[in-house]
């Protein structure tokens, strides 16, 4: 128990540092490249500030593979380098048990980070979106997305409903009201489907209420909208950014429709298993370090860092992929953690003891 303490305290420094040293880095490159925009559409420092502390959790996230496997990686490169793991094996304690603590930290930090990703991070995008939206272009806001639902103001009318289509084409639980100058209300049109073609939308059983005239139900109706998908899609949530809750709804929602849904789904589980890449290149790249009879602590650092950068690269490639169809999704997020786990299990053959 004390030597796992021992080597989880190392591991923690080491993890803490490159928390902030590499977030504080990126944010630094980031402010560079956008604090200049933000300033000139008049945003105040103090939002602009704010809109950064915002970003640090996507950061945050999106470092954290490489974070862990740096950290695991300088543990034992800083244990070597000290004798310890000389010590360590010469006393007859086995690789098992030096690498036990740093997989199990790695494997806690994984989970943790994919919680924050499914739990956290879209609610604080949607804030940074919106102060953007408020203070980038508040004269040109025309639609919100609140709960999944989309509501769009056109000309004279007022739009709400489900995306169920990539191209905002089909759209369920379709509501158009319709209102004069003053926002009285002239018309309300509801209906379960809405179905744009040919630059009209295809309305199936639903409601036409006129002030005038009273209630109207129907089976189909067609109606000119100056409302059109293109104006829609310019304001759903893309899919990199939704909700887990709005992605598996849309999953659900566009397979009954007989729509493709790559991209929802390769989202969903990217967000789940992105994260623990960080313990599945640690237990490969982990082994490497123990070749300091041949390379040193030094050639595993380097190695690991490749190794992680070669996954990453690995890891966008299956995920564009699966985005637009040419491979499953689950076999996109699914092949990186494969590949690093299988090599680790090769190499544990090689460690002597474990």
């Amino acid at each position: 128990m004390l030597l796992y303490r021992f080597i989880l305290s190392r591991f923690i420094t080491f993890f803490t540092l490159l928390l902030f040293s590499l977030t504080g880095l990126y944010m630094i490159i980031e402010a560079f490249e956008k604090v200049d925009n933000l300033l000139s559409s008049g945003m105040p420092p103090a939002v602009i500030v704010v809109y950064f502390l915002l970003s640090a959790a996507d950061i945050v996230h999106e470092l954290s593979p490489l974070m862990i496997l740096l950290a695991g990686l300088l543990t034992l490169a800083a244990m070597g380098r000290s004798r310890e793991l000389l010590a360590l094996r010469a006393i007859g304690i086995s690789p098992r048990r030096i690498l036990a603590p740093i997989l199990m930290a790695a494997l806690l930090l994984s989970i943790l980070f994919s919680m924050v990703r499914l739990l956290v991070i879209p609610s604080i995008n949607e804030q940074k979106d919106e102060i953007v939206a408020l203070w980038s272009r508040p004269d040109k806001i025309k639609g919100v997305i609140r709960e999944g639902r989309i509501f769009f103001r056109g000309s004279k009318v007022i739009l709400s409903g489900d995306i169920d289509a990539p191209d905002a084409s089909v759209l369920s639980n379709f509501e158009c009201f319709f209102h004069e100058k003053d926002f009285q209300m002239q018309r309300i049109l509801a209906s379960a489907t809405a179905i744009f073609n040919k630059g009209e939308w295809h309305l199936k059983d639903g409601i036409d209420y006129k002030k005038k005239h009273g209630a109207d139900f129907f089976s189909s109706k067609t109606v000119t909208l100056s409302i059109t998908p293109e104006d829609l899609i310019a304001v759903e949530t893309p899919a990199v950014k939704a909700r887990p809750s709005r992605l598996a709804d849309a999953i659900m929602r566009l397979k009954k429709a007989g729509l493709p849904y790559y991209e929802q789904l390769t989202q969903l589980l990217s967000q789940v298993f992105y994260s623990l890449l960080g313990f599945s290149m640690l237990f490969s790249c982990l082994n490497f370090i123990f070749y300091r009879v041949t390379g040193g602590p030094a050639s595993g650092l380097v190695i690991g860092t490749a190794i992680g950068f070669a996954v990453w690269s690995l890891w966008n490639f299956s995920i564009t992929m699966a985005a637009t169809g040419n491979i499953h999704p689950l076999l996109a997020v699914l092949l990186p953690h494969t590949l690093l786990i299988t090599v680790g299990i090769i190499m544990n053959r090689y460690l002597k003891g474990f």
